[in-house]
């Protein structure tokens, strides 16, 4: 499935004080960019099977060391079996591990509640990484992780936002590590859009959550990282008399596609691009990202 994002900024000429950005307006806190879970509600729990379904069951336990960590920069750690950085690429500060590779049956999960601010249009982005034991049990037994968005003032979730991974060896960009006989499913670090375009005003709830096998012998755990997905980046100060401006998208996605003028024109397809010269004052420039979810 691809995932689409758009994100706007207007070139604006000012005298050396201001970058060309646009910011959404991003809950506090919800890029963990305190260095702590402040306005998060975090959950521990287990996991189960009934009657061929998976059971997740959590409560409010606040942080628990080793199943909810906040990963700070500048680190060069990498993750035991994928290799991947535990610091989420993209250029945050901070990060999150949810779970640990102990098993037991553990259960994990986040949530943030806000509302959406009131803004044509509003997205997310939360980027992930994940880690599965894979015993190779029946479905409903496996580790997994999943990802939700809740519409509060609808009470309902949104399904075009909701995924759930579980461990197995035809999940699509997912690779295998061998350890002692054991194989471990791991994808390095993706993003995912959440387009909340006509939400604006309505209370949303993000989930994430993380659980072992049922069995209680084999793991998961997943990495984090959230975003205000509606930025498009100047890399320097833009000021009035420059010849060229430079312009970064959202980290990571799979396609970019870099228009002016309400993306009526095509201009690049890279990440990041210059533009030499730069466009007129108050030019809408917009770029349009694709990812495979």
């Amino acid at each position: 499935m691809l995932k689409k994002l758009h994100a706007f900024a207007y070139i604006t000429l000012a005298y050396c004080l201001a970058a060309v950005t646009l910011n959404a307006q991003c809950p506090p806190n919800i890029d963990f960019e305190l260095g702590n879970f402040a306005n998060w509600q975090t959950y521990t729990g287990t996991v189960r099977d009934n009657g061929n379904a998976n059971i997740i069951s959590l409560v409010n336990s606040g942080v628990v060391a080793n199943r909810h960590t906040i990963i700070n920069a500048p680190t060069t750690a990498v993750d035991q079996y994928g290799g991947f950085p535990v610091l989420c690429p993209n250029g945050s500060g901070y990060s999150v591990k949810l779970g640990n590779n102990l098993a037991g049956r553990e259960a994990e999960g986040i949530s943030y509640q806000f509302t959406v601010p009131a803004q044509n249009d509003f997205s997310l982005v939360y980027n992930y990484a994940v880690v599965f034991e894979d015993p190779n049990h029946s479905s409903f037994e496996q580790p997994r992780f999943t990802a939700k968005v809740f519409d509060v003032t609808s009470n309902k979730y949104i399904p075009c936002a909701s995924f759930e991974y579980i461990a197995t060896a035809n999940l699509p960009g997912f690779q295998s590590y061998t350890v002692g006989g054991r194989i471990v499913r791991y994808k390095n670090w993706t993003p995912v859009s959440i387009n909340l375009r006509g939400y604006a005003g309505k209370v949303i709830r993000l989930e994430f959550t993380t659980a072992d096998c049922t069995l209680g012998a084999h793991f998961g755990y997943a990495y984090l990282d959230v975003a205000c997905a509606s930025i498009v980046t100047g890399d320097n100060p833009f000021c009035k008399g420059k010849t060229s401006i430079t312009l970064s998208g959202p980290f990571g996605f799979q396609n970019y596609k870099w228009s002016m003028n309400n993306f009526g024109t095509t201009i690049d397809t890279i990440r990041t691009v210059t533009l030499t010269p730069p466009p007129a004052n108050n030019t809408p420039s917009g770029v349009s990202v694709h990812a495979a979810g």
